[in-house]
């Protein structure tokens, strides 16, 4: 989770200007009191970013706990080639490891767009030796695009392997849009087959935004099974903010409850609200609301943190 923080920090577009922005995230004890928990600080210029995210140890020590720096090292019109090193810190803020991303960007004269993802480890002696490589290849054709993923691993003997490859079909527009993924994993026979799919649609009317996604799992009989849906309501307010609200729903209930009759079950219900300050501001408070301890009817919202961002936020 930490790391898709940073990567969703460091893999949008880079602006044309250099932008910084803090985020501190509190979180919320038994007795409501508020705690500082984690400080994300990250700038993002015209050639790359570095964002680094320290938290607060058990000593009371604030410490590191990954730090990542992005670069772009080769642009040409239709190729981008970007490297990113991410550091890894233990709970007590001391080195424990390091992995280095290259990223490649291709545009194709039919459209197409091909990405190729280079991950690789570093070990004791201070040499990076690859994990995994991936390359993705979509294509628009219509209302319809298609991206096809192929996941590979170092074998035993020195080459690579391929894991698992993923069918992605995005169909629709902006105001109504279907995107459903499909996961193939390699047997022990060596063949592949389906382990896992999921399917999210996005439905806007009027400014409110409607997402579900529902998630499938390959079952011993080989059929796809149903393994759990998230039902997100995302509305701007007329003050600014913005508030969403998310349904998880699972195969049983929560361990306090597992009565009723058999099917999706409300897990928990997440409240998620966005409110602006002054300048670029704001403020984001997260609360959950589960069943009761002797029924699935929901119990009242508990305020489980609060994020206050600094700086370029929106």
């Amino acid at each position: 989770m930490r790391w898709c923080l940073l990567t969703m920090i460091l893999a949008a577009d880079l602006p044309a200007q250099t932008a910084s922005r803090e985020t501190t995230t509190y979180t919320y004890d038994l007795n409501g009191r508020r705690m500082p928990a984690s400080t994300t600080q990250s700038t993002l210029g015209p050639g790359g970013g570095t964002a680094v995210e320290r938290v607060r140890t058990v000593n009371g020590v604030v410490a590191p706990l990954e730090s990542s720096t992005e670069r772009v090292i080769a642009q040409e019109p239709g190729r981008k080639i970007v490297e990113r090193v991410v550091l890894k810190f233990d709970q007590e803020g001391r080195p424990a490891g390091a992995e280095r991303h290259i990223i490649e960007d291709v545009a194709g004269a039919d459209g197409s767009v091909t990405t190729r993802v280079s991950i690789e480890d570093r070990d004791l002696n201070g040499r990076y030796m690859p994990r995994e490589r991936s390359t993705t290849r979509s294509l628009p054709s219509g209302g319809t695009i298609r991206a096809e993923t192929v996941i590979e691993r170092p074998d035993l003997n020195g080459g690579y392997e391929v894991a698992e490859k993923r069918t992605t079909v995005t169909t629709g527009d902006d105001n109504n849009r279907e995107r459903e993924v499909s996961i193939y994993r390699r047997g022990m026979n060596g063949g592949f087959s389906e382990a896992a799919r999921e399917r999210v649609t996005t439905k806007v009317e009027d400014g409110r935004v409607v997402t579900t996604a529902v998630e499938y799992n390959a079952a011993a009989t080989g059929k796809m099974e149903f393994a759990g849906q998230r039902i997100s309501r995302r509305e701007k307010q007329a003050d600014g903010s913005e508030v969403e609200v998310i349904d998880v729903y699972g195969v049983t209930a929560t361990a306090h409850y597992s009565g009723g009759a058999a099917g999706p079950r409300l897990r928990e219900q997440q409240i998620i609200e966005r409110k602006p300050a002054d300048n670029s501001n704001v403020t984001e408070t997260f609360r959950v609301r589960r069943p009761q301890t002797d029924s699935e009817k929901l119990g009242p919202a508990m305020l489980i943190s609060e994020k206050v961002c600094t700086g370029a936020c929106r």
